[in-house]
């Protein structure tokens, strides 16, 4: 089990959460996990996220609008 777990937000910005992802990765620590969830982005961050998840990304979560939308 890793020693520390990383909760990434993506909202619409894909873009930047691979350069997260990234800079994650050229970390000198590397006891850790990311946990990426998609808070439902309406564009096509999951489709860019999910083909450039790093090894140790356990979990990318798509969450549905509020249901009072």
């Amino acid at each position: 089990m890793p020693k520390v777990g990383i909760v990434i937000s993506n909202y619409n910005g894909w873009q930047d959460t691979l350069v997260c992802l990234d800079s994650l990765q050229k970390q000198t620590f590397t006891d850790f996990e990311v946990i990426l969830i998609d808070d439902a982005s309406p564009n096509d961050s999951v489709a860019q996220l999910q083909n450039k998840l790093p090894p140790n990304t356990v979990c990318l979560v798509y969450t549905s609008p509020s249901p009072l939308d």
